[in-house]
């Protein structure tokens, strides 16, 4: 009885951190412009890592 007691309360502690999860905001800072091809590859991989992460990771970029 006690483990299965034990193992409800971890369960529910397990599920309560997935459902505490929060996305996650970054800020980058950079020299380049954004019409540079650099700062095009950059929007690329802001974007990219947006889509692959279900909207989890949102990036903010600020160019020169």
């Amino acid at each position: 009885m006690f483990k299965t007691v034990a193992t409800s309360i971890i369960a529910l502690g397990l599920l309560s951190g997935v459902a505490a999860a929060q996305n996650t905001k970054l800020s980058i800072q950079t020299h380049y412009g954004p019409e540079t091809l650099s700062g095009k590859l950059i929007g690329n991989y802001v974007d990219d890592v947006q889509t692959m992460s279900g909207g989890e990771i949102e990036i903010d970029v600020f160019y020169s």
